[in-house]
């Protein structure tokens, strides 16, 4: 599906620890519908880096029940929105928005009773805060365990609220910290939230089988690994949501497209039809970026579902998929991101639903 982006301005810019910033936006009254959101979705923001325009897409971190749209925003090294955001963002600048997109969500029903898991390291805490927020408050009998890795204390991201939960919420919230870099009492709380340390938890703390969905959010090999040992300990693959922050993994050449030399690409986003070529083993997605097509994107990792596209014609392989259902397999979806062609001319749909 294509994006459509409308310019907002800044409400608020909220210091959270020394590397994070809270961004507020202020919405028109006539967009408040296209920005109605569910909790663990995002927002991308259009900007000119040093390359040229970039997007760049950032979990809301509020509920729709705080009145507001707010994202986090983590200071990188090197990064073109982050430093920016930190250093010369002001309230009142305007920022080119997407409406928001994703699929880290989960449908929520005052009547439900169900056992929810959720797992964030560093600024993966974003969309969860909202998800997990958002359970405590919509489903009265249900019950939230976090899972939540960090350095330390001070670069706890939402402490104080976090908190501030768990005093609120005393038997139906549990809070872990797991602190890679200052020690705590118990041996199981240190170190990285790595599948091993998960594993423990589980033996040590929690039933990590006793959970209807699970929500895992933070830097891909942590996510990924910690994904597939949930599965493995019970939990169905569809109840096991997950968001990719940071690098992700470089996808293999797919299988050459018939011995050819160039795919004949026919892609249609946003109502355009556009003829591109690329190359043997290009994703989709790749080519139809290299040829500057305005095409949707955000993880590139196989997981949040952004770049997906119906395949009219044609075929292809696709490296990984973490969010497709069957159903969307069986009727031509696919993940531009994690897609290459294997036949020498495909046609492909953004704007299929």
């Amino acid at each position: 599906m294509a994006r459509t982006f409308h310019p907002l301005r800044v409400a608020e810019i909220r210091k959270e620890t020394a590397d994070t910033v809270s961004i507020a936006l202020d919405v028109p009254a006539e967009l408040a519908d296209a920005y109605r959101f569910t909790p663990g979705q995002f927002l991308t923001f259009r900007v000119d880096g040093p390359g040229g325009r970039v997007d760049r897409s950032y979990s809301i971190c509020s509920t729709p029940r705080d009145g507001e749209l707010r994202v986090l925003v983590k200071r990188l090294e090197g990064g073109v929105f982050g430093e920016h955001a930190h250093t010369s963002l002001a309230v009142g600048d305007e920022l080119a928005t997407s409406e928001p997109q994703g699929r880290f969500t989960v449908p929520l029903d005052p009547a439900h009773e169900k056992a929810y898991l959720a797992i964030a390291a560093g600024s993966g805490i974003s969309p969860v805060y909202s998800v997990v927020r958002s359970i405590l408050d919509g489903e009265p009998r249900s019950r939230v365990t976090l899972l939540y890795g960090n350095r330390g204390p001070s670069t706890v991201i939402f402490r104080d609220r976090l908190a501030d939960l768990k005093d609120q919420w005393l038997d139906r919230f549990q809070l872990v910290h797991v602190f890679s870099r200052e020690p705590q009492e118990a041996a199981a709380l240190n170190g990285r939230l790595t599948t091993d340390k998960v594993r423990k938890l589980g033996e040590q703390l929690i039933d990590l089988s006793s959970y209807d969905d699970a929500f895992v959010c933070g830097p891909e090999p942590m996510t990924l690994e910690v994904r597939q040992a949930l599965i493995d300990l019970g939990i169905p693959p569809r109840h096991v949501h997950v968001e990719l922050y940071g690098s992700h993994t470089p996808k293999p050449v797919r299988n050459d497209p018939g011995g050819a030399d160039e795919v004949r690409l026919d892609v249609t986003v946003g109502g355009i039809r556009r003829m591109v070529v690329g190359g043997p083993g290009e994703t989709i997605l790749d080519a139809a970026r290299a040829a500057g097509l305005d095409v949707p994107f955000s993880c590139t990792g196989g997981v949040c579902a952004t770049c997906r596209a119906k395949v009219v014609t044609g075929t292809c392989a696709m490296a990984v998929n973490y969010s497709l259902e069957p159903w969307e397999l069986e009727a031509g979806f696919v993940l531009t991101c994690q897609a290459s062609p294997t036949s020498p001319a495909i046609t492909v749909d953004y704007d299929a639903v």
